[in-house]
């Protein structure tokens, strides 16, 4: 009886693992990116150009209680490594953080 679960929990294992990696080859395909018009970069100027344009600013809402990554500091302004990647983020884009 105890091969028999032994052999069984090794045949579950391998099944999973096997799964995993089958899962694993399929999202790194489907992320795979072949457009050509990506690699010259034009519909990235495109989209941000006009994103900027038309948007200007974005909100970002937050409560400010996860330091380091935001909190309020102690002249009552949200700071915090998040906030920091946001602005520049949205300062290469060409927007505003609100």
């Amino acid at each position: 009886m105890k091969t028999h679960k032994k052999w069984r929990n090794t045949i579950e294992k391998k099944l999973v693992i096997i799964l995993l990696t089958v899962a694993m080859l399929i999202s790194v395909v489907a992320c795979s990116n072949n457009n050509e018009s990506n690699e010259t970069g034009a519909l990235e100027d495109v989209a941000s150009e006009s994103l900027a344009d038309k948007v200007g600013t974005v909100k970002f809402g937050t409560d400010g209680a996860y330091p380091p990554f935001n909190y309020v500091n102690d002249e009552g302004e949200l700071v915090g490594l998040r906030l920091k990647c946001w602005r520049k983020y949205l300062n290469e884009q060409g927007l505003k953080l609100k």
